[in-house]
Order: structure tokens, then C-alpha cells, then sequence
């Protein structure tokens, strides 16, 4: 008798975090690549797959078919980017497109090099967040100096003179 259910030939791969191939998995079952932040944690000596990690920062989804995602620089860079959200524990509730790139090398040994890797085509803050050209909005919801900072930074010189006294005024409030 013939199995119409696909699977994927990696699935019972022993793996604790997300990875290219769980994208594939997804692709092929009808799952969505986009999922939803429910947590993210700073986590420091745990174990990906057999070994020690000294430190990352893994985030946690909502959907129960994801496993938890180590974000590498180049992912957080690109949510920060795309939201201007510098405080990770913030991005609860954002939805993280992903997809596979190929051309990433990552040193596994001494010897090999695996090529590939996740990394995220879109990020939708949901509401969660003000949206980038909504300056104002940002300044008043920041938290503490360095997000107020980073949104001082990304402004250009002229939006920097248009909302210098906001930011001088929520700077002060944020002792």
C-alpha cells in the first residue's frame, strides 16, 4: 500500500533548533515559514545539538510545530533594522518571515564547511511596534536611554532638528 502523506527524508534528524531544513519540512507538509515570536531569552552554556554554546539569544514561537531559532548577528541585525527595535525582549508578538540562503559558509570542523542557512525575508511587528517613520510614536514609547539613542541615530539631520526638543525632553524623563 502506497503512503500519499509526504515526508521529508531529514524529519527524524536529532536537531534541537530550527534549521534550513525544517524549512523544507515545512514547504512540504503546508506549513507557513512565517511564524510568531512568543519569547526570546538570553541564554548562556546550553546545548545545540551534542554541544555547548556559550552564549545566544534564542527566540520561541507560538506555532508548536517550530523548534525555538538562535539568532546569529545577521538575523537580530535584520529585525532591529526592519523595526528599530534595539531591546530583543520586545519583539514578542512580531511574525519572522524565513527562507533558506545558500550562499552562507558556516565551519562545522576543522575540515568541513556547510553552506547554508536560515535567514529572514520579512518581519512584521504586528502593531507591537511603532512603525519606522512614525518618530514620534518611537520617542514616547522608548524605555531607556539606548533605545532612545538608537532612534536619535537612524534620524537624519533634518528629522533630527525637527524632533530634537521631543527627544531632549524624554532623554531627560529617562534618568
Amino acid at each position: 500500500m502506497e503512503n500519499k502523506t509526504p515526508i521529508h527524508y531529514l524529519k527524524a534528524r536529532n536537531s534541537d533548533f530550527l534549521a534550513g531544513t525544517d524549512l523544507e519540512i515545512f514547504e512540504l507538509e503546508g506549513k507557513s515559514k512565517t511564524l510568531t515570536i512568543a519569547n526570546v531569552k538570553y541564554e548562556e552554556d546550553f546545548m545545540v545539538n551534542g554541544k555547548k554554546k556559550a552564549k545566544g539569544l534564542v527566540i520561541y514561537f507560538k506555532e508548536t510545530y517550530a523548534k525555538p531559532f538562535i539568532v546569529n548577528t545577521t538575523n537580530s541585525t535584520f529585525i532591529r533594522n526592519s523595526t528599530g527595535v534595539i531591546d530583543a525582549s520586545k519583539w514578542i508578538g512580531f511574525s519572522i518571515e524565513f527562507f533558506f540562503d545558500s550562499t552562507p559558509e558556516m565551519k562545522i570542523s576543522r575540515t568541513e564547511t556547510k553552506k547554508g542557512g536560515i535567514r529572514i525575508k520579512s518581519v512584521n511587528t504586528n502593531g507591537y511596534a511603532p512603525a519606522l517613520d512614525d518618530i514620534p510614536t518611537r520617542i514616547s514609547k522608548s524605555t531607556n536611554r539606548a533605545e532612545l539613542m538608537a532612534i536619535w541615530n537612524d534620524l537624519s539631520e533634518s528629522q533630527q532638528i525637527t524632533h530634537k526638543e521631543e527627544v531632549q525632553t524624554k532623554y531627560k524623563a529617562l534618568k
